[in-house]
């Protein structure tokens, strides 16, 4: 989509095993340097190794390739989970995650929300609001509802056709969630589902709707 240059890293036992990956995206930006990022545009993505040994070599190669490449830093986007392959580097811990466990059902988690929330989310019902899930179908409204925030905010938007080529990248375990007044989307958001875990890394909502 951006047209940023990749190098995609992997640790091999005896040249044929595949034991590890480290993604790495180059970045330039006027404002923030020459990087190396393991994956930007998300939360999460950094050494995926089966060992110490491999993250070790992984991330050994990643310094050498920064300094090759002269970027200013390189950023891991790895769970801090107190694996020794951090050793002496610098730690710079600005993110921080929200995770909730989701019950077995549906009923079981509308019982957990506190009833503030659950009035929150029954009020827009009352009113007519509807929620669809969908995929590609839904790319429009999305994108008209999270470029107008986006606009509100001062942040630049992203290209539609960034969207797009996720969605048709990861058909099976990406979609778009709306929700509608009648027949114009007002908040919507996408989700992503890797394995055991569900994020919704861009959500937006049109501001005059925010009241109900």
């Amino acid at each position: 989509t951006f047209g940023h240059r990749t190098h995609y890293l992997s640790a091999r036992e005896s040249s044929s095993t595949l034991v590890g990956v480290l993604p790495l995206i180059q970045l330039r930006s006027r404002m923030f340097g020459n990087m190396l990022v393991s994956l930007p545009f998300f939360n999460y993505g950094g050494i995926c190794a089966e060992a110490d040994e491999a993250r070790h070599a992984l991330l050994d190669s990643a310094i050498a390739l920064a300094r090759q490449e002269r970027v200013d830093f390189i950023e891991i986007r790895h769970d801090d989970d107190g694996q020794p392959w951090q050793r002496d580097l610098r730690k710079k811990g600005a993110k921080v995650s929200m995770r909730l466990s989701l019950p077995a059902s549906a009923d079981e988690l509308w019982k957990s929300l506190g009833s503030k929330l659950r009035n929150q989310v029954q009020r827009p019902r009352k009113e007519g609001m509807t929620a669809v899930v969908g995929g590609e179908d839904l790319l429009d409204g999305f994108y008209d509802v999270f470029s107008a925030n986006m606009r509100d905010l001062g942040t630049p938007v992203y290209p539609k056709r960034f969207f797009r080529n996720i969605l048709r990248q990861f058909p099976s375990r990406t979609w778009i969630v709306s929700v509608y007044s009648g027949d114009t989307t007002v908040a919507c958001g996408v989700i992503d589902a890797f394995r055991d875990r569900i994020e919704i890394p861009w959500a937006s909502s049109l501001r005059r709707h925010n009241g109900f």
